[in-house]
């Protein structure tokens, strides 16, 4: 019988509900920069610490909102679908 060791789990990036210059989105900081997305456009905006005046940051995105926001950064579900490598490796 064998041991399975529980690998680690990697923590997805959090999201929270934000305002930015009059507009309703959602901020996230998927690597070492933080970015805005707008929620009616998609459009994607990288903040830097002059633009965190203009930022009130709420609550925190639920998970299904956050798949969906990183989805639309990606260019949606068929554009994921359509660049999916078929074979196995």
């Amino acid at each position: 019988m064998a041991t399975v060791t529980d690998p680690a789990t990697t923590r997805k990036p959090k999201a929270y509900f934000a305002h930015y210059l009059g507009l309703s989105g959602a901020i996230v900081k998927p690597a070492d920069h933080v970015l805005f997305i707008d929620a009616e456009s998609g459009a994607a905006v990288r903040l830097t610490e002059a633009d965190y005046a203009n930022l009130t940051v709420l609550g925190e995105v639920g998970n299904s909102a956050l798949q969906h926001l990183e989805d639309r950064l990606r260019g949606g579900s068929v554009a994921i679908a359509c660049t999916r490598r078929l074979e196995v490796q």
